[in-house]
């Protein structure tokens, strides 16, 4: 899979959301990209390499391209921002950041 962005860290959030949650399976994932990470060719298939063996294992996956990020100077969270946004964790001051050639999960429906 040369040249697929995803990393440890990806499937970490999956499972991690997976475990924290009790589900039973990760039926969709929404995912927030920066127009720099365009993806080639079939978008599906990587996918369905990589969550191979995971809660996530035959997911639908949503990918909207143009967003930037809003990480929040308190607790750290990274999300989706949107127009001088508080964090939706806790309310906290946030920074904008760019996501040209990056890509944030932005939520996942899960299965219990």
């Amino acid at each position: 899979m040369r040249g697929f962005p995803l990393t440890e860290a990806f499937l970490k959030v999956i499972e991690d959301t997976a475990k924290q949650n009790e589900a039973k399976r990760i039926s969709k994932i929404w995912l927030a990209a920066g127009k720099g990470m365009l993806f080639k060719g079939n978008t599906s298939a990587y996918f369905e390499y990589i969550l191979k063996g995971t809660a996530a294992k035959d997911a639908e996956i949503y990918i909207k391209y143009g967003h930037i990020a809003g990480r929040c100077r308190c607790c750290g969270l990274v999300f989706v921002y949107k127009d001088e946004m508080p964090c939706p964790e806790c309310g906290g001051a946030c920074d904008s950041i760019s996501l040209e050639k990056r890509f944030i999960i932005d939520r996942m429906e899960i299965e219990r």
